[in-house]
């Protein structure tokens, strides 16, 4: 927990200009808002969202967060062992959940950034 002083803080809620399926189909009228409209995907499929990125303004820093919606059945792959280390950092590290999603978010972020 931090007392300093908040430094100021700039929220802009972005919604994305485009959602496209590897063929190039838009999937954005399924995934673009809550309406009730659903794209079921299975293991495999995928979209690339795509948002417009606002100018920074002068003296701020870029953080995100996404907030989606919808019912999820998440298929793990099996990658081998199971990571005993990483569980038990999990229920004893309080913010461990956090802080390891955020790597692994940050890890595919530099990969999907890196020239193919």
């Amino acid at each position: 927990m931090s007392y300093d002083v908040e430094p100021p803080l700039a929220v802009q809620e972005l919604a994305p200009a485009a959602a496209l399926t590897p063929d190039g189909n838009s999937v954005l009228s399924l995934v673009g808002a809550a309406d009730g409209q659903a794209w079921r995907f299975e293991q495999g499929e995928q979209a690339e969202l795509r948002f417009p990125v606002p100018p920074l303004l002068p003296g701020m820093a870029r953080s995100y967060l996404v907030r989606t919606t919808g019912w999820y059945t998440i298929h793990v792959p099996d990658r081998g062992d199971d990571d005993f280390a990483a569980l038990q950092r999990v229920i004893r590290e309080p913010g461990a959940v956090a802080k390891l999603s955020i790597s692994a978010l940050n890890d595919a972020l530099r990969l999907a950034r890196a020239p193919h």
